[in-house]
């Protein structure tokens, strides 16, 4: 019974060893590169406190891959521009070289501290990005409301009573009201 038993184990383990060749699925590795890449030896990587830049013109941005054994980088575009009306921070610098020519390259951070990717320090400036400069208005004259001060003649009858068995009879006597002057 032993010996039936431990043939089970063996035929159980090795079936899935057996079956995966003939699984036609592929994965892909991380460390794989697109299409797209190139490639670029690295040459020179500074690290320095954060300095402020803004891009001359919307340009790609790209994405680097590192190579864990030799000095090289894969750098692919990134689907995401710059724009010239935003401040990025830049706190690392790479040089790369494709053959006699060698660029330099920015790592970018937003200004909410999220890591955006690298561009060329050919794109970018120093300093912060421009305001926006307000367009003059034309202003609208303001006018002068006047209000004329009208005087009018209050009329006031004045009643008088004799008795309180007696007829009522209205007497009428125009008054103007005057304001006196000081």
């Amino acid at each position: 019974m032993k010996k039936l038993t431990s043939v089970v184990a063996t035929l159980a383990l090795a079936l899935p060893l057996a079956a995966s060749p003939f699984a036609m699925t592929t994965t892909a590795n991380a460390a794989t590169v697109t299409p797209k890449a190139t490639t670029h030896a690295l040459t020179k990587a500074t690290h320095f406190p954060a300095i402020t830049m803004h891009a001359k013109a919307a340009t790609t941005l790209n994405t680097i891959h590192f190579a864990a054994d030799r000095a090289i980088a894969f750098v692919s575009p990134a689907k995401a521009k710059l724009s010239t009306k935003k401040t990025y921070t830049v706190t690392k610098t790479i040089t790369l070289a494709t053959g006699k020519h060698t660029s330099a390259t920015y790592y970018l951070i937003s200004e909410h501290g999220k890591a955006l990717g690298w561009a060329k320090a050919t794109t970018m400036i120093k300093g912060n990005a421009p305001t926006a400069k307000l367009k003059a208005t034309k202003k609208t004259p303001r006018t002068k409301l006047t209000i004329a001060k009208k005087t009018t003649k209050v009329k006031s009858t004045k009643l008088t009573i004799k008795h309180p068995k007696a007829s009522i009879k209205p007497t009428k006597k125009v008054t103007t009201l005057a304001t006196k002057k000081r």
